[in-house]
């Protein structure tokens, strides 16, 4: 198991991040077009914020001092998965929201944030993640062109440009990822840790779960 080891540094509120790197699981969306919690839809016999998590927990592997922790506002629907839950530091949801909240909760100067609805993540790709985060603010994946903000590793000085977007109501990630030093992997960089890159595989209704569980994938 890598030891991640980035140097420590403070906030933009001035507070000293505690430990070099935290995992974060958003699972606080709508959820509307499952038509119900999407965390607790079944797939291949588990939750599928469970596999988001088994694949969290392959990353962190014997070091358990990396922090990993659920963005929920229902924390009584979470309990059951053992993990520390926190909810939305700013009235409304959005994703943007959610990414605030977690480096708000976060006591790492870097934090992995992932979806919880993207149950096909690939440890080594994660890691591949983490260790590109160097001197820059974060490190978002591009794939077709598209930047994946909710498969991705942010330091803790994003709060203040997140913080200053969702006052102004700006509420579409992409919008704001634009003035951050970021570190953009393609596909070419990530295949080899994920050949099919169905890491970034989002199940988002019922006709997709249904799909998945005839297609198992594994971490």
């Amino acid at each position: 198991m890598r030891r991640y080891t980035m140097q420590q540094s403070v906030d933009h509120d001035g507070t000293a991040a505690q430990t070099p790197l935290a995992i974060a699981v958003l699972a606080g969306g709508l959820s509307s077009r499952m038509g119900y919690n999407k965390s607790f839809a079944l797939l291949n016999g588990d939750y599928m914020i469970t596999h988001t998590l088994r694949a969290l927990d392959a990353v962190r592997g014997a070091d358990a001092a990396i922090p990993l922790f659920i963005v929920a506002n229902d924390a009584k629907a979470y309990q059951q998965f053992g993990r520390p839950i926190v909810g939305d530091v700013l009235p409304g949801r959005s994703s943007l929201n959610g990414l605030y909240s977690a480096l708000w909760h976060s006591p790492g100067r870097y934090t992995l944030c992932v979806a919880c609805d993207m149950p096909f993540l690939k440890p080594a790709l994660l890691s591949h993640l983490i260790e590109a985060a160097q001197d820059v603010q974060a490190v978002v994946p591009r794939i077709d062109g598209q930047l994946e903000a909710l498969c991705a590793v942010y330091e803790k000085s994003c709060m203040q440009p997140f913080y200053a977007a969702l006052q102004a109501g700006v509420l579409k990630i992409q919008n704001v990822l634009a003035s951050l030093r970021l570190r953009t992997p393609d596909a070419e960089e990530l295949r080899p840790f994920d050949p099919d890159l169905t890491s970034f595989v989002n199940v988002n209704t019922p006709d997709e779960i249904a799909r998945f569980n005839t297609k198992p994938h594994s971490t």
